[in-house]
């Protein structure tokens, strides 16, 4: 059995004559594992426009927030939620509804509006889940 822990999580310190026991390691694994569980994933990533609509962006998980930018003539920078997409094209605010212009899907994001999928264009996303 351990004889010390660590101070924040409380995970096992052995010594040099201290016995080992299973159960301690597998306690401190899920702990560690639990904390890990918590950090939030961001992926950052760009795509070239296609002029397709419905084109979906895989992440591998289900975003919370994405933050899109691009330039096609005009500078365009949004925000995605799973509620409302805020977004900036030329110097005005707009906003819509999920699946109206994009939205967030199982695995990433999809763009549903191919005005923000502007042929010869690079896009670039910052995704937080």
């Amino acid at each position: 059995m351990a004889s010390n822990y660590t101070e924040n999580y409380q995970l096992p310190l052995w010594a040099a004559d201290d016995s080992f026991l299973r159960a301690e390691f597998n306690d401190a694994n899920q702990k560690i594992d639990d904390v890990l569980g918590t950090i939030p994933k961001v992926v950052t990533g760009t795509y070239g426009g296609d002029e397709t609509a419905n084109r979906s962006i895989a992440l591998g998980f289900r975003p919370k927030f994405v933050l899109l930018m691009g330039y096609s003539g005009n500078y365009f920078f949004g925000i995605l939620t799973e509620y409302v997409f805020w977004y900036v094209y030329r110097t005005s605010l707009y906003y819509s509804s999920p699946g109206q212009d994009f939205q967030i899907t199982e695995n990433g994001f999809q763009i549903i509006n191919d005005a923000f999928n502007m042929e010869n264009y690079e896009y670039h996303y910052v995704a937080i889940g």
